[in-house]
């Protein structure tokens, strides 16, 4: 998987559809991973990707952003 920078995260969570951001939809959402970006000293990470749909999402904690 990608690397990705902070400002692409952004980028894709602020085109997000309204009506997803916010939901909790599973693991198995995202069907094609595009990449991640984990903050600097954290133990976790955000994960972009494709849904079934098409639709480009970033999930942290199983909840897209």
């Amino acid at each position: 998987m990608n690397k990705l920078t902070k400002k692409q995260i952004r980028q894709i969570i602020d085109h997000t559809p309204a009506e997803l951001k916010g939901t909790s939809p599973g693991s198995s959402i995202i069907r094609e991973p595009l990449g991640y970006y984990s903050p600097t000293d954290a133990n976790w990470s955000y994960v972009a990707g494709w849904m079934k749909d098409g639709t480009l999402v970033v999930v942290r904690y199983g909840q897209i952003m």
